[in-house]
């Protein structure tokens, strides 16, 4: 478990910059829909699987989310350190 409490954090900024650009993939395939009307249907079936796989991921992470907070972490709170002799929980 002490392993994955230093990797599961990766994995779910990972996740999250995959989802962002599925996302953002999206968006310019829509985009280019409306703008060439005739490769409208594949443009939008590859928006649809592209959002698709975008909810996959988004799934995954808060997955692995739930799984490092709930059970690496044991629901115990993140300590940030504020200065050099104050510890605050956040």
């Amino acid at each position: 478990m002490e392993q994955l409490e230093h990797i599961l954090p990766h994995v779910n900024a990972t996740l999250n910059t995959i989802a962002t650009v599925l996302l953002v993939i999206g968006y310019v395939l829509i985009k280019r829909a409306q703008k060439f009307p005739d490769r409208r249907e594949s443009l939008e079936a590859a928006h649809k699987w592209t959002m698709l796989s975008c909810f996959a991921v988004s799934t995954a992470f808060l997955a692995t989310y739930l799984f490092y907070n709930l059970i690496v972490m044991e629901g115990m709170r993140k300590k940030f350190i504020v200065d050099d002799r104050a510890v605050r929980n956040v």
